[in-house]
């Protein structure tokens, strides 16, 4: 198997594993991010669109006090779910509309 082919069979497994909670922790982020580093490697591609930004991570919110509105965080780094799917199945949409090179 090559390593675009591998590639895309772990960014097909993240996508198939992604937890259904509302946040995604970063230790996801982290592997996708490290298949698509492997794909730049093999490729000399930018795969930056597909990244998710450091702007998009965040602590998680466990809640807010109801009188004072003070909002609880813990020390767990996440992404928002939605925005997390989307980056990973532009990824995976990008590969699956290249056509092959016939150069």
């Amino acid at each position: 198997m090559n390593e675009i082919a591998r590639a895309f069979t772990l960014l097909s497994a993240i996508r198939q594993n992604i937890p259904l909670k509302p946040e995604i922790a970063k230790s996801w982020v982290v592997e996708f991010h490290s298949v698509l580093n492997r794909v730049e490697e093999t490729t000399g591609l930018s795969m930056g669109e597909f990244r998710i930004s450091r702007m998009q991570l965040h602590r998680e919110t466990l809640g807010a006090h109801p009188k004072t509105g003070q909002v609880y965080v813990v020390g767990t780094i996440v992404v928002d779910r939605t925005h997390f799917l989307l980056k990973v199945d532009a990824a995976l949409a990008y590969f699956t509309n290249q056509e092959p090179d016939r150069t």
